[in-house]
């Protein structure tokens, strides 16, 4: 059985996609409405690219956090052998 391996820059590249992608939209409908000077609604897109930067922590999040909870299971349940206590003075 195969791993994939997390990307950080595929992760933010598709938060950074669809953070575009509605930017995009939402400044056509802002043009088509001719809200472009309106500074109520500009606001949205700082929002918008708010809501982009936390969807692409929360994707890095969940990705790494993952990987970081098998490890720390695995290593709960991992019995080493014991080693000797080591002495300075030997």
């Amino acid at each position: 059985m195969e791993t994939k391996t997390a990307s950080v820059w595929r992760s933010s590249l598709i938060a950074g996609i669809f953070t575009g992608i509605a930017l995009i939209l939402f400044e056509m409908i802002r043009h088509a409405t001719d809200q472009l000077y309106n500074q109520k609604i500009g606001f949205i897109s700082i929002l918008i690219i708010a809501a982009g930067v936390i969807l692409a922590a929360g994707a890095l999040f969940n990705t790494f956090i993952t990987g970081l909870l098998a490890g720390l299971i695995t290593a709960a349940f991992v019995k080493k052998k014991p080693e000797e206590p080591f002495s300075e003075f030997e």
